[in-house]
């Protein structure tokens, strides 16, 4: 009987997993390459990803990958990973399939190109190496919300960012080709927290010498190149020593009990912090940098912990070499309940399911009970990006209202005390079909994007997105009704599709649509930017 048992779920297995192989190709000479890491995974976010490795011949073999569709990504030293037609935009590795029950699939082909690398020197005023400077390439795009991101957006240590050594020098690699900005942050944070620290401090300085980014010099980086920057002096700069008195909403001096870190952040992004280290910084009801910060503007918090009661003091100063004064306030802060529900062909019925808040570095979350209830204390006042988790399959948000107003499930406001209502469905409309281009050839890796017609704030959860597969194939799922065009794109940077202005130059090229309810809804689509709009 063990036996049967055995035999019957070995048969249930084989039947619901199909094999998967192909070939890695070096995208320029066309040679196979051995020993790349081939990973699929069900989405970007995927922690568990199933890997094998490509052989001598370059051959790779999935031999049961479930039934589904993956997001294919190598990883090999000196290639990166790949990528769709050879797209340049570092936001858009790997390349997806689609596998179906009873169909193996085979010849798949990845093409995989050589990374570039830049390098350079870094010197102080007097000629002298600067060391353990981090060098970082920064690149402009567009946030989740459509908007021109005004401050350089940060690529990170995984292109191979890093620090200057003792003679000054640094290498990033693993780069995509593409444009970018080199900036150099010399290491401040020795000198911030030093009591009898100097008046002058070394400044933040973009390549070819530069303080801001609106002033650097772009770097263009092809597949493969290796480009040697000159030499770069970064400045000194007379410090400004930074003390703040820590108030509450009276104006009443709070003491460090329950202080308990800070962090200072520059253009978003942190450049010191402590935990647990209020006695570094003036002692109680005080905040004091007597080592001071260079020019510039800064954004500060303090981390009140133990007291969910009590929001997190901020501060934005601007320092310009003289002594900066002032408050960080600190007070109660709002406690956001609300209600998940669930809207099915039943009716409507509570959800069980969790919620996160999430604002820059804020992360705050909840599970609802079996009423459908949460609560989360000591929320910040700002305006939040809400995500799920826990949800029935194919259950997405539907509408959100916060103290009776309805709004988007990607700004939520926290101003006081916050009532949130938060409507799921399920059994949404389909959208499918093939992304071809203007010779009707399907094209694999172009993004598609499901855009509602009307305001972009107003109608944020209607927004869908998804990417074309190695056969030109698309899904769009759990789709509210209304009217909608369709888009496909070959380069898409992040949400410039909720950017109006980026928008309009492609208003003839969408693909008007009617939406119903669950209606399941096939059709092809032509790649929007194959050529310059005119």
């Amino acid at each position: 009987m063990l036996l049967l048992f055995h035999f019957i779920a070995v048969f249930l297995i084989a039947q619901n997993t199909v094999s998967a192989e192909g070939i890695v190709l070096d995208a320029v000479t066309g040679e196979p390459v051995e020993d790349v890491d081939v990973s699929a995974a069900v989405s970007e976010f995927d922690s568990a990803p199933i890997t094998v490795m490509s052989d001598a011949k370059g051959r790779f073999v999935f031999p049961n990958l479930p039934t589904g569709k993956y997001r294919l990504t190598t990883l090999r030293a000196g290639y990166v990973s790949v990528r769709p037609e050879g797209r340049r935009s570092p936001l858009d590795a790997g390349v997806w399939i689609t596998t179906r029950q009873g169909q193996p699939l085979k010849d798949v082909v990845l093409r995989i190109f050589r990374a570039g690398a830049i390098s350079g020197r870094v010197l102080d005023a007097r000629g002298q190496p600067v060391v353990n400077a981090e060098a970082n390439l920064i690149r402009q795009s567009y946030d989740d919300r459509g908007r021109q991101i005004s401050q350089p957006q940060y690529l990170g240590r995984d292109l191979g960012g890093g620090t200057t050594n003792d003679r000054g020098e640094f290498r990033i690699f693993g780069i995509p080709a593409g444009e970018y900005r080199v900036r150099i942050s010399p290491d401040i944070s020795e000198t911030v927290f030093q009591p009898n620290a100097g008046d002058e401090i070394e400044q933040e300085t973009y390549y070819p010498g530069v303080p801001d980014f609106a002033s650097a010099g772009p770097v263009r980086v092809e597949w493969g190149s290796e480009i040697r920057l000159s030499d770069m002096t970064v400045p000194m700069l007379k410090a400004g020593p930074v003390k703040l008195k820590i108030v509450n909403e009276t104006g009443v001096p709070e003491g460090e009990s329950d202080f308990r870190s800070f962090e200072i952040y520059r253009d978003g992004q942190v450049i010191a912090g402590v935990i647990s280290g209020a006695s570094l910084t003036g002692g109680s009801g005080r905040f004091e940098l007597r080592g001071g910060l260079p020019p510039g503007k800064y954004d500060i918090r303090l981390g009140w912990g133990g007291n969910e009661s009590m929001e997190a003091g901020r501060a934005t100063i601007e320092v310009s070499g003289t002594e900066v004064t002032g408050n960080i306030v600190v007070r109660k802060a709002p406690v956001v309940t609300g209600k998940l529900l669930l809207q099915g062909p039943g009716g409507t019925q509570p959800l069980a399911a969790s919620i996160r808040l999430e604002s820059g570095s804020i992360q705050l979350a909840a599970r609802a009970n079996s009423s459908g209830a949460f609560s989360i204390r000591g929320v910040p006042v700002g305006e939040y990006d809400a995500s799920f988790g826990r949800l029935p399959d194919g259950a997405f948000i539907k509408n959100v209202r916060a103290n009776g107003s309805e709004v988007s499930a990607d700004r939520i406001p926290v101003q006081s005390e916050t009532s949130l209502e938060l409507v799921f469905a399920s059994a949404g409309a389909t959208v499918e079909g093939v992304v071809k281009n203007s010779k009707g050839l399907p094209i694999s890796g172009a993004a598609v994007v499901l855009v509602p017609e009307g305001p972009a704030q107003e109608l944020s959860q209607m927004y869908r997105t998804t990417h074309s597969d190695l056969s030109g194939h698309f899904t769009l799922d759990d789709i509210l009704p209304g009217t909608y065009f369709v888009y496909a794109w070959m380069e898409m940077d992040g949400a410039a599709y909720r950017n109006a202005d980026f928008m309009k130059r492609f208003e003839s090229r969408g693909q008007a649509l009617r939406i119903r309810e669950t209606e399941a809804v096939q059709m092809d689509v032509p790649l929007a930017d194959e050529e310059s709009p005119q």
